[in-house]
């Protein structure tokens, strides 16, 4: 492993690595961002690419900021999160998929049905092959009380992916509640 202060370019990175510490006199820097990268004929190298104390400030390309999305969902720190995909979102003219992804679940945990339902159909916009987005879609539907509607979306991601049980779980739902259950 060598050590390099020169910037890595997107297609060199191939592992992005973040240590979180409590800012102290001795040591100022809460976040850290590693990168390691390779080129074609070159070693691995580590590249230090960010020290911060905020997500604000870290100097990370955005389309590598879905691994810190995740992460902060995941561990379910909500209001860090949604100020980070407000940064990605903002920098890539509402075009992420994964940053509207994250924060149409996190307005749905949060009760904000309807405004979810808008971030999945513009997740779902931006690649409306992606049944994850579909499933979602559907999901939001079912839980405004709109069971035709949800079923048609379900019958959309059926025909991408007939194999996927989870579709045809959420449709028979909605027949039960549509009492349709000749579709």
């Amino acid at each position: 492993m060598v050590w390099s202060s020169q910037p890595a370019t997107p297609e060199d990175v191939v592992l992005v690595w973040r240590a979180t510490t409590s800012s102290t006199a001795q040591r100022p820097c809460s976040t850290v961002l590693l990168f390691i990268t390779q080129s074609n004929d070159s070693p691995l190298t580590w590249q230090g690419f960010a020290c911060s104390n905020s997500y604000q400030t870290a100097r990370v390309p955005m389309e590598r900021q879905n691994y810190l999305i995740h992460q902060l969902y995941v561990r379910q720190q909500y209001e860090e999160c949604v100020n980070l995909i407000g940064q990605v979102l903002a920098e890539t003219d509402e075009r992420s998929e994964y940053a509207l992804y994250v924060k149409a679940l996190i307005e749905r945990q949060q009760g904000k049905i309807q405004d979810s339902l808008k971030l999945f159909q513009q997740a779902t916009a931006l690649n409306p092959h992606n049944i994850a987005n579909l499933k979602q879609v559907g999901r939001s539907w079912y839980l405004l009380g709109k069971h035709r509607a949800a079923a048609e979306v379900y019958d959309e991601a059926i025909k991408l992916d007939s194999q996927d049980w989870e579709l045809w779980f959420n449709k028979g739902m909605c027949a039960v509640q549509t009492k349709d259950y000749d579709r």
